[in-house]
């Protein structure tokens, strides 16, 4: 996670950047080009998903600032005031839209968040990809109905990066819990006292069973991570390229994110042979499909309603009993439904569309 302040920095220089691009194609009369499709100008590093997302693209499509046809905007992250001048220059707006601002997760301000950083882009839209039908459901609550053509497309797995682990054989009486994350203030602390509940229950049936946590933890919720219980262990923060490697430590995954939009760790530890237990909410169940373990929950927008340790302690066990078989469907569901080389020829076509 950014700070505040470098995060307001980055904003300030992309705004400069973008300024002087709105200038040069005002100067030299560029015209739209047929082919080309601007991503955004990359962030580099560890940054927001909007942006590894545009950045993805990129490297995959190329990234054509002056001569394009199509901008793309992930979550809002080109300004609006730069898309409406595209827009007049004869652009095509494609907006990647994932999720919305609203009560549960940001409080009393969602209105305006959502007026501030979403609404704009949306209606300016000329082409919507949902990430998830969740994802749709919460636009056209929030947001109002789409303004123009959209489609449904998940976010996709390099299933040629994330792989399983060669010859590995799973011991029931000893399985490895991995669960990821950016725990990054109190808002997420009833996420890993869920899994730390629930790790305690099943130990107590399992005592060989071990808890994995990785990712960023905040310093205001080192109280929780100081002194984990028997069989946990906090790993701290890791990159992309060592993802994979520590996928391949766990046995089974495990996700407590209440009304997740659509989740990329999720699939990751999927294409790596985890099975998923996770809320039967959000757009997670639309990724696991059968291959997981869903503990029911209570759809909200008002709050999050997080299931007892009870209840997912019990969604545990039962992933442990049926984890070979899962193990085996999760990576083939990646394989079918959300390779990164489908996305791209998706996204290929829906350019086409785009272009007429």
């Amino acid at each position: 996670m950014n700070s505040p302040l470098k995060e307001k920095l980055l904003r300030l220089r992309e705004y400069i950047i973008y300024f002087m691009l709105d200038a040069a194609k005002q100067s030299l009369g560029i015209s739209p080009s047929m082919n080309g499709v601007y991503f955004g100008h990359p962030r580099k590093g560890h940054t927001t998903a909007a942006f590894l997302k545009a950045r993805s693209l990129a490297e995959l499509l190329g990234n054509k600032s002056l001569r394009n046809a199509i901008l793309y905007v992930c979550s809002g992250h080109i300004p609006l005031w730069y898309c409406l001048r595209e827009k007049k220059r004869g652009i095509k707006l494609v907006v990647n839209q994932n999720g919305v601002y609203y009560q549960g997760w940001y409080g009393a301000s969602y209105v305006a968040a959502n007026e501030r950083h979403l609404l704009g882009h949306y209606r300016a839209a000329d082409y919507i990809i949902y990430q998830s039908a969740f994802c749709e459901e919460s636009a056209r609550r929030f947001l109002g109905e789409p303004p123009c053509p959209h489609q449904l497309l998940h976010n996709p797995v390099d299933t040629a990066f994330f792989t399983p682990e060669t010859g590995h054989v799973f011991d029931p009486a000893a399985p490895v819990f991995l669960a990821t994350g950016n725990f990054y203030s109190e808002v997420k602390e009833e996420r890993i006292r869920l899994m730390l509940e629930a790790f305690t229950l099943v130990r107590s049936q399992l005592p060989k069973a071990q808890l994995i946590i990785a990712g960023y933890v905040a310093p205001q919720l080192a109280r929780i991570t100081a002194a984990p219980g028997g069989g946990m262990r906090f790993t701290g923060s890791y990159t992309y390229a060592q993802a994979p490697t520590l996928y391949r430590q766990g046995d089974i995954y495990l996700n407590t994110q209440f009304n997740d939009n659509c989740p990329s760790a999720v699939l990751e530890a999927m294409s790596c042979g985890l099975p998923v237990v996770h809320l039967a909410c959000g757009g997670t169940p639309e990724l696991v499909g059968e291959t997981g373990i869903a503990v029911a929950v209570e759809k909200s927008w008002e709050q999050f309603v997080y299931p007892t340790p009870q209840q997912y302690a019990e969604a545990m066990l039962e992933a442990i009993r049926k984890r070979d078989t899962l193990s085996s469907a999760a990576r083939k569901r990646c394989l079918e439904r959300f390779d990164i080389l489908l996305w791209k020829r998706r996204h290929e076509e829906i350019f086409r569309k785009v272009r007429g």
